[in-house]
């Protein structure tokens, strides 16, 4: 079998994204689009509230 869809019955994780981040006050879904004109469009068009900022190698977008 492939390691990759082993099936591990172990509840600790190797790695996690909580080891690095906290969690957010808000929606408990969200979609992430990596278009920052549309995030922007959306931020102004709809009063939206930024969270937290998500930073990569292709710049920064607002949660």
């Amino acid at each position: 079998m492939y390691p990759i869809i082993e099936f591990d019955s172990d509840s600790k994780p190797v790695i996690s994204p909580s080891f690095y981040y906290k969690a957010l006050d808000g929606a408990e879904h969200c979609v992430i689009c990596f278009f920052k004109e549309v995030i922007e469009k959306v931020i102004r068009e709809n009063d939206a509230v930024i969270k937290a900022t998500l930073r990569s190698e292709i710049g920064e977008n607002h949660i």
